[in-house]
């Protein structure tokens, strides 16, 4: 298993949405135009891929607002069929390793009901941070 950049491995869009909307559901379409807009400014999804080239679980990293070199985690699902067989832990694991890879030192994420899982591979309860959704280009400077 591997993960990779959703923007540049596009043939798995349609199948990452699936994924998704399994867990969140919404229209295939809006999902869609949702995950193209991963880049490399951020936000970027990741997908996490079998060696069978079928994807099985997503991640999508954004920008934290006025915390240099920290980043927020989210939409993180594994395929309803496939929990319980380590692919979430691995999931993270894949996904903090990408987030160091770009100079990323503290990852955040919010959660309702998946505490358990989340303290389980190394998370602690923390001050609430604001994730940007958007490029931080398309940030004015000002209001």
């Amino acid at each position: 298993m591997h993960i990779c950049v959703l923007h540049k491995h596009n043939q798995y869009l349609e199948e990452c949405a699936s994924v998704l909307n399994e867990e969140w559901p919404r229209s295939k379409t809006a999902r869609i135009h949702s995950l193209e807009k991963s880049c490399d400014k951020y936000p970027v999804n990741l997908v996490l891929v079998t060696d069978e080239n079928i994807p099985v679980g997503h991640s999508r990293l954004a920008i934290v607002v006025g915390r240099e070199k920290s980043c927020f985690v989210e939409s993180v699902v594994v395929k309803r069929s496939l929990r319980g067989k380590g692919l979430g832990k691995l999931l993270m694991q894949e996904t903090e390793h990408f987030a160091r890879s770009e100079g990323f030192e503290t990852m955040y994420l919010s959660t309702h009901d998946k505490q358990d899982f989340y303290q389980h591979v190394g998370y602690s309860f923390c001050k609430p941070v604001v994730s940007c959704g958007i490029q931080p280009s398309n940030i004015p400077d000002s209001f």
